[in-house]
């Protein structure tokens, strides 16, 4: 990471960080990617994922999906991830989910998380350098 000094004309320090930005423009790169994978492949018997948000800085993915029979889209913060190889395997590790719906986040913290998933190839290599 690369920070730069500024001074301004009021004698005040900017900094700014290169890295922030970088950053930034990767995770939304990673987003247009991503949305298209969770629609075409694991979202697709149960619905679409309208929005989806990176922020690895944070380590915190926020996806809006619309789900089949549910009146209004739903919102799944993935709070607390990593992703890891191991071999030539890929995995995502999510340690915290919540939900825009009460009973669906403590449905998901008493049972689901930890949850470690196997990526497929393409994707776990994708991930794991870009995130």
């Amino acid at each position: 990471m690369h920070f730069h000094l500024r001074w301004s004309r009021s004698g005040r320090t900017k900094v700014d960080c290169t890295m922030g930005i970088f950053s930034r423009a990767k995770d939304r790169l990673i987003e247009q990617m991503a949305l298209g994978y969770l629609n075409g492949h694991l979202l697709l018997p149960y619905g679409k994922a309208t929005h989806l948000r990176i922020d690895s800085q944070l380590k915190r993915i926020s996806i809006d999906a619309q789900l089949k029979g549910e009146a209004t889209p739903i919102t799944i913060d993935l709070v607390d991830y990593e992703v890891s190889k191991k071999g030539d395997n890929y995995f995502a590790e999510v340690r915290k989910i919540e939900t825009s719906r009460e009973w669906l986040s403590t449905l998901v913290a008493n049972e689901l998380v930890p949850v470690k998933l196997k990526l497929p190839p393409a994707v776990g290599r994708l991930l794991f350098h870009a995130l």
